[in-house]
């Protein structure tokens, strides 16, 4: 299965999303949402059934990424593309992030390339 494919499950994106915008604990997501824990595994798992409007762009907000994208995997995932900076952009702005940070952008990258490898 491809990255594309992978990335048509509504739980792929919502870990990709927390993992890009640092959070790694349910708990700390189903607070700033407004609903259960219980809940926020369940959309992980794509078990969807409490998944409102309303729940889909709280979880964009505080994930800073896209409506569109989050919920049907179209569009770019931020209003910015990666491509409009360089390589050498990159590793410095990355060379700029605390400890904490780096391993969220190394597992960030390590999901994209576990799914694209497939």
């Amino acid at each position: 299965m491809t990255l594309r494919e992978k990335m048509t499950k509504f739980g792929v994106r919502l870990r990709a999303a927390m993992l890009a915008a640092g959070i790694t604990e349910t708990e700390v997501l189903a607070k700033r949402v407004g609903v259960s824990p219980q809940v926020v595994r369940k959309w992980l798992r794509d078990e969807k059934p409490s998944l409102s409007a309303e729940n889909i762009v709280s979880l964009s907000e505080q994930l800073n990424v896209r409506v569109m994208w989050l919920a049907r995997g179209t569009g770019p995932l931020h209003s910015f593309t990666v491509a409009a900076y360089t390589e050498p952009e990159l590793l410095s702005a990355f060379r700029t992030l605390g400890k904490k940070e780096r391993v969220l952008v190394r597992d960030f990258i390590g999901l994209l390339m576990r799914y694209s490898g497939e």
